[in-house]
């Protein structure tokens, strides 16, 4: 089943790994300091345990 990009954004699927494996695309990843949705301060560890090939910037606010 298709998943729009928002919806993975604020529900990931339970193998959330597998699908950041699964990138194909250059691909980087941005995050608010502040964001109330998320933990940005994990998006590091979560994507570069999987592909360190993949940038995260957490801006501040």
């Amino acid at each position: 089943m298709h998943q729009s990009p928002l919806k993975l954004y604020r529900k990931p699927r339970s193998n959330y790994k597998a699908d950041i494996g699964a990138i194909k695309k250059p691909a980087q990843v941005f995050g608010g300091g502040q964001d109330e949705l998320s933990v940005p301060e994990k998006f590091a560890e979560v994507f570069g345990g999987v592909r360190g090939d993949i940038p995260v910037t957490i801006t501040p606010g």
